[in-house]
């Protein structure tokens, strides 16, 4: 067998491996196996953060990518197979875009507007008039508690006061 036939058998053999499985051979030392996961996944991981850093550009995006499979690489040796491993990536994922969201709006001036939403599916409401809230959509857990929602700035702020002494109580 030659080494092209090698590697278009190993090639296929890596494709039709779970990836739990690729994850335990890339614990025990396989780079093919992580490269194979690389592969799987970076493309949709980057769509991940592409998708919630849309105003901070593809290079943001492709940096918290890569920092998710160095972490996958500096925790290999912890890493259990208790749940799937796109759920252990977008676990990382997810905690890399909180830690991108706290870094955004710490470093926001004192005095100045709150960072835009880097969520990127966050509705847009400044066309919104006060009292055009959604019907139904936000007032039930205050409904809930008996509380009474008012639709001005102050009258939420109150609100959302009684609301929240209501739940601690």
């Amino acid at each position: 067998m030659t080494l092209q036939a090698l590697r278009i058998e190993s090639s296929v053999t890596l494709n039709t491996i779970s990836d739990e499985a690729l994850m335990l051979e890339f614990q025990g030392g396989s780079r093919t196996a992580f490269e194979q996961l690389f592969a799987r996944y970076r493309g949709p991981l980057y769509g991940f953060f592409r998708r919630r850093l849309w105003s901070h550009g593809d290079e943001r995006a492709d940096d918290l990518t890569q920092e998710t499979f160095l972490a996958v690489i500096r925790a290999s040796a912890r890493y259990e197979p208790r749940a799937l491993v796109r759920t252990y990536l977008y676990g990382i994922a997810i905690n890399l875009v909180s830690a991108e969201r706290r870094h955004r709006f710490r470093d926001q001036p004192p005095g100045q507007p709150a960072p835009e939403a880097i969520t990127g599916n966050a509705p847009d409401a400044s066309h919104r008039q006060p009292g055009s809230l959604p019907a139904g959509k936000y007032p039930e857990p205050a409904v809930l508690a008996g509380v009474t929602v008012s639709s001005s700035a102050t009258g939420v702020e109150e609100a959302a006061a009684e609301f929240c002494s209501v739940i601690v109580a």
